[in-house]
């Protein structure tokens, strides 16, 4: 299971070993239902720490209960400590992708993109 200190301690021991230090940590399947935000804030202040971006994702379900925003859980009682939040959702021929939240931006615009399944390239729709 992910925890903050293996992250730590791997990412310590790549850059004492190797000198490496990551522009980007993506962790995929993050636990958001049972996530604190004490925990996303110890990941934020890695990312500070490291100047990289982190990138999570979380799997939903069409009938998860969504904020004002729309947002669903179980993301949604973390928002506060998330900069960025994208859905995607496949309707059967692509991939779409709709801007929940942007940084602070209070008007998210629509965001008319969508991945091709099959080449797996962004494609402009509308």
């Amino acid at each position: 299971t992910f925890s903050v200190e293996h992250l730590k301690a791997h990412i310590a021991m790549l850059r004492e070993a190797m000198g490496f230090v990551p522009v980007a940590i993506v962790i995929d399947g993050y636990d958001f239902e049972t996530a604190k935000i004490a925990a996303i804030k110890e990941l934020r202040e890695i990312a500070l720490s490291l100047k990289c971006e982190i990138w999570m994702s979380a799997h939903t379900h069409r009938t998860d209960p969504r904020d004002a925003n729309g947002i669903p859980e179980p993301v949604a009682h973390l928002t506060s400590e998330l900069a960025v939040i994208v859905h995607m959702a496949h309707d059967g021929k692509a991939v779409n992708l709709q801007v929940l939240k942007d940084h602070d931006n209070p008007d998210v615009s629509r965001l008319a993109l969508a991945i091709d399944p099959t080449t797996m390239l962004l494609r402009q729709e509308g």
